[in-house]
C-alpha cells in the first residue's frame, strides 16, 4: 500500500486521537478481563479518535492563542519564525521558507506532546473510575459501577470491582467450562481459576485461559446430571480455550480469607 504525503499528515493530525484510544482499551496486565476495542471501523471507534484529535489539538491551539497575546503586547521579544505550528496547514506556505525544517521539527514536537499528554491524561481518569467502581461497590448496598468504567468492561464491570483486591481476603475468578467434546451423552469439561479473558467488540468471550484446572465428566441423567473429576496426577497448569469449542460456562468469584497465623520465626 502507498502511503502519499497527504495520508501521512492525517495520520500525525490524528495522533492525540489515537493515543486516547489506546489509552481507554490499554489494561493492567494484572487484570483477568482486559477491555476490548470496538471494530477500528465503528462509529464508536472513529467518534473517539476524531473527538479525543479535536480536544488535544483545541488545547494546543489555545496555548498559542497566549503566545499570539504576548507577541502582540511585546513585540519586541518577536522571534523570526512562526512558532505556531498550526499555521503551517491553514495559511498559505511561501516559495521560500528558511525556517522550515524549524517549524516542521516544532509541528512533530507539539503533536508527539499531545499525544503523550492526552494518554496520561485519559489513563488517569480510567483508574480513577475503576477505583471509584470499586468504592461504590463496596458501598451498603452496593452502588453500580460508573458509566466510563461500564461502558469500557460492560457487564464484566461488576465482576472486576468484585475481584479488587482487598487486605482480609484472597480473590480468584473460577471458571466451570463445558466444552463441546461429548460421546455418549457424557461431556467433557474443565474447572479452575481463570488466568484471563479475551472479550470480542460485543464484550463476549472469544477464548478463555484457565490455570491449575482439572477435567471433569458431565453425565446427563434421568433428571440431572452427574459431575465426575478426571483423576490426574497434577492439575493441568495451563489450558485456553476457544469460544468455538464452549458449550457452557459458568464463573464464580472465590473469596478466601488470608490466615491470620503469623509463621513462626525460626531460632537463630
Amino acid at each position: 500500500m502507498t502511503i502519499t504525503l497527504g495520508v501521512a499528515w492525517a495520520l500525525f493530525i490524528l495522533a492525540p486521537g489515537l493515543a486516547v484510544f489506546a489509552a481507554l482499551y490499554t489494561s493492567a496486565g494484572n487484570k483477568v478481563v482486559a477491555p476490548a476495542p470496538p471494530a477500528p471501523n465503528s462509529f464508536t471507534a472513529l467518534s473517539i479518535v476524531i473527538f479525543g484529535a479535536l480536544s488535544a489539538h483545541g488545547l494546543g491551539a489555545t496555548l498559542f492563542v497566549f503566545n499570539d497575546l504576548w507577541a502582540h503586547f511585546l513585540p519586541s521579544i518577536q522571534v523570526a519564525w512562526d512558532p505556531n505550528p498550526y499555521a503551517y496547514f491553514l495559511s498559505p506556505r511561501p516559495k521560500s521558507d528558511p525556517f522550515l525544517g524549524l517549524e516542521t521539527w516544532f509541528l512533530l514536537a507539539l503533536l508527539l506532546l499531545l499525544s503523550l499528554g492526552a494518554y496520561g491524561l485519559v489513563r488517569g481518569v480510567v483508574e480513577r473510575e475503576e477505583t471509584l467502581s470499586i468504592t461504590r461497590h463496596r458501598q451498603d448496598p452496593p452502588e453500580p459501577a460508573t458509566p466510563l468504567f461500564r461502558f469500557l468492561y460492560g457487564g464484566w464491570a461488576s465482576i472486576l470491582a468484585q475481584l479488587s483486591a482487598q487486605p482480609d481476603y484472597d480473590k480468584h475468578l473460577a471458571a466451570y467450562v463445558v466444552t463441546d467434546m461429548e460421546a455418549e451423552g457424557v461431556w467433557i469439561g474443565y474447572e479452575g481459576e481463570v488466568d484471563g479473558v479475551s472479550l470480542d467488540t460485543d464484550k463476549q468471550i472469544a477464548a478463555l485461559t484457565l490455570k491449575n484446572c482439572q477435567a471433569f465428566r458431565l453425565a446427563a441423567a434421568q433428571q440431572d446430571f452427574t459431575h465426575q473429576i478426571v483423576p490426574r496426577t497434577a492439575p493441568i497448569p495451563l489450558l485456553m480455550i476457544d469460544r468455538s469449542q464452549i458449550k457452557n460456562i459458568a464463573l464464580q468469584v472465590v473469596f478466601r480469607r488470608k490466615s491470620d497465623e503469623t509463621p513462626p520465626t525460626p531460632a537463630s
